[in-house]
């Protein structure tokens, strides 16, 4: 007997998310999703031109009694395999036969028949028009309007998920666990509120406090949670290392003056390019490289040979690049403060060289530019935003938007602030979706607030002229 490993949604933006970021062998698809305004909907048939585009082969159980509609997906979706009436019990009772048919089955893909597949999209916004011309409230041709704009902008758009500086400890007091547990559960609330699906997460350094392998073995579990609550898997999980994932007890005083002493350029190049260097000052990231060597299972990792990676995904008919830098490599002590941390121009152009045929460049690393060594500080600068059109860090823990601009370019520089940072700052996030056809996009905004039992909510404060907690900008 067949078995299978199973996952389930029951809203249209958690299938959207597990869809766009998994893969899967058969679906079984009903074409009215659970919707808590109106339980008549027809969620469904979106989800069906993803799967389309997945190239996966779908059994639809549904009770939808409208003839003309089935008709019209049959005829339609070369991808359903069978539609099953739920009313009938004996073809329920069938079904496990039916899926195991259908995962056999095999379809033509896009490349195959660009042409067949045109037409597919073509019979789709005709079946959705007359949906909605069909519609018997207000609500529901809203809804549908509402759907057919999230899936237009979904093909056309990159959206990421930005969180910063988690500084998980020891500490699993209730109330710590109530703000992470709070996190995840308001992350995905706006995912389905504002329908940005994420294509990928970012968590721009502090994962731990102190880089033990405790508090990694928490956020561990945390991340397990946060891609179950995304649909997204490990590999569009992207991390870096920041001061507090830095095992201080493992920088020797021969580590410790050697940092000190990188103040030119041309130096701290040639450190960067001898193995061995490397080697001895990323001794302090033992416990950081275990954790992401075991937890991402390949996907990433940090050693003398990997102190950065490029990672890229084919979004929106575009490369995109997400380029993991590596800013706390000499921090030691509580003593990092402005002007005492390293890149290494060494660093960001091996990474942009990597990324160079990329479309859309978005670099990652913890401390922002005035952190950095007078050495090199306008330089990184210089590097980044010219040849990167999304510049993501933490540490400061506070959100902050930068629109940087050039006569040779233009980027947005996005400060995550912290997620997780106690009473002494305000806990944020951002949710970021950017259209690269027409350089326009959003930054959804979220603030915690410490008032009665806690909440998150739109961040207004921040900035006088963000409304509703929504930032929108062009590049």
């Amino acid at each position: 007997e067949e078995s299978y490993q199973v996952e389930t949604a029951t809203t249209f933006v958690r299938a959207c998310s597990l869809i766009k970021n998994r893969s899967y062998d058969v679906a079984v698809l009903d074409l009215q999703l659970h919707a808590p305004q109106e339980p008549d909907n027809r969620d469904g048939v979106f989800l069906l031109r993803w799967l389309m585009r997945k190239q996966v082969p779908v059994v639809i159980v549904t009770a939808v009694p409208a003839r003309r509609l089935v008709d019209e997906i049959l005829s339609s979706y070369g991808h359903v395999y069978e539609i099953v009436d739920k009313s009938d019990s004996e073809a329920i009772a069938g079904l496990a036969a039916c899926v195991e048919k259908a995962r056999q089955s095999s379809f033509p893909s896009v490349a195959d028949d660009p042409a067949r597949f045109r037409e597919v999209d073509e019979r789709f916004e005709r079946l959705i028009a007359g949906e909605i011309e069909r519609s018997r409230t207000g609500w529901e041709a809203n809804h549908l309007r509402e759907l057919a704009s999230h899936d237009q902008a979904s093909q056309a758009t990159v959206t990421w998920l930005h969180i910063s500086d988690l500084h998980l400890s020891d500490d699993k007091t209730l109330r710590s666990s109530t703000e992470l547990d709070s996190l995840l559960v308001d992350i995905e609330r706006q995912i389905g509120q504002h329908k940005l699906v994420p294509d990928w997460a970012a968590v721009t350094g502090d994962i731990a406090f102190s880089g033990q392998e405790k508090q990694y073995a928490r956020a561990a579990g945390f991340f397990d949670r946060l891609l179950d609550r995304t649909g997204l898997t490990k590999e569009r999980l992207l991390v870096v290392p920041g001061n507090h994932d830095v095992s201080r007890s493992l920088v020797s005083t021969g580590a410790r003056i050697l940092g000190d002493s990188l103040h030119d350029g041309k130096t701290i190049s040639e450190i960067l390019s001898d193995d061995g260097d490397r080697r001895f000052l990323l001794k302090r990231f033992e416990g950081y490289a275990r954790f992401v060597g075991d937890y991402f299972e390949g996907h990433s990792n940090l050693d003398s040979d990997r102190y950065f990676y490029v990672r890229k995904f084919e979004l929106a008919d575009r490369q995109i690049a997400v380029l993991g830098l590596n800013s706390a490599w000499v921090s030691a002590s509580d003593r990092d403060e402005a002007n005492r941390l390293l890149v290494g121009e060494e660093q960001v152009r091996a990474a942009l060289g990597l990324a160079a045929e990329a479309d859309i460049r978005i670099a990652l690393l913890h401390h922002p530019f005035r952190e950095l060594r007078e050495c090199e500080q306008q330089t990184v600068e210089r590097l980044l935003c010219q040849e990167c059109q999304f510049v993501l860090h933490g540490h400061g823990h506070r959100t902050d938007l930068t629109l940087h601009r050039s006569p040779d370019a233009s980027a947005m520089v996005i400060a995550g602030g912290a997620s997780h940072a106690g009473l002494e700052y305000s806990n944020t996030y951002n949710l970021v979706q950017f259209n690269p056809g027409s350089g326009q996009g959003h930054i959804v905004l979220r603030r915690w607030s410490g008032e009665g039992v806690g909440f998150w909510a739109e961040d207004n404060l921040t900035y006088r002229n963000v409304k509703n907690g929504i930032y929108q900008f062009t590049l």
